[in-house]
């Protein structure tokens, strides 16, 4: 494609040499040479600079193509990983009449019919369940916005007229200009009301306290999900309600 266009820029210069060769002046024909050179110089230079942005074009876009069929090929990858996980935790469980999904791949599942409880792929049975106490290590960020110092200037030139008059009948014309150089000028500076925003990040544990020496405690990590910590929170409080009645 490079060689093509130059050939095509080639042919057009030829031709349009031709079409002014009518010219015997020898003066004309320099100067038509010269504008030939000037023409294939400058036209090639055009070509390539043309050619090297059309390859930088295509190499990032091709680029992106790769960045994104990787992309895809590993989000389809995950997805495949945790299809298998949840395949073979609800196996181990045998049955799930409740299932919560956090975290992207983690689960609380209950068969209620066996009254046991998977938590952190541990399963337990309904009656194991002590206690729990959920938290929220949370982040305050704050944002501050105003509190700018703007100052504005202004010359009384009502005084600065008085003072010109009286000095220009005390002095004459140098007397008016010492009158009018006195004016009052005044600065007003105001500072602009300071705004607070705050904003917070979440980041919620759940402590289940199980029937257990050797893992007394099941730490279920929730970070931002307020939604499915309450959830889980309700859950565990109904099986630990349902402890206390059947003892």
């Amino acid at each position: 494609m490079y060689k093509k266009k130059i050939l095509s820029l080639i042919a057009i210069v030829f031709f349009a040499i031709l079409a002014g060769a009518s010219f015997d002046e020898s003066d004309g024909i320099i100067l038509i040479v010269s504008l030939f050179a000037m023409a294939l110089i400058g036209g090639i230079a055009a070509i390539v600079q043309n050619n090297k942005k059309e390859k930088e074009e295509l190499e990032k876009a091709e680029k992106k193509k790769k960045e994104e069929e990787y992309r895809l090929a590993l989000a389809e990858q995950k997805a495949i990983e945790k299809e298998k996980k949840y395949n073979e935790l609800t196996a181990m469980i045998s049955s799930t009449d409740k299932v919560i999904e956090y975290d992207y791949d983690h689960y609380i599942m209950v068969n209620e019919g066996t009254s046991q409880i998977m938590l952190n792929e541990h399963i337990y049975n309904f009656k194991d369940i002590i206690n729990y106490t959920m938290s929220d290590n949370a982040t305050v960020i704050q944002k501050h916005s105003g509190g700018e110092i703007s100052s504005t200037s202004s010359t009384d030139t009502g005084s600065m007229l008085g003072r010109a008059v009286v000095g220009g009948v005390l002095a004459g014309g140098v007397g008016a200009a010492i009158g009018g150089s006195t004016a009052k000028r005044e600065t007003t500076s105001s500072v602009a009301p300071t705004t607070t925003t705050s904003s917070t990040i979440h980041d919620y544990l759940i402590a289940v306290t199980v029937n257990s020496l050797s893992n007394p405690i099941e730490r279920l990590r929730l970070g931002e999900d307020g939604r499915n910590t309450n959830e889980i929170c309700a859950l565990l409080s109904v099986i630990i309600s349902r402890n206390k009645n059947n003892n």
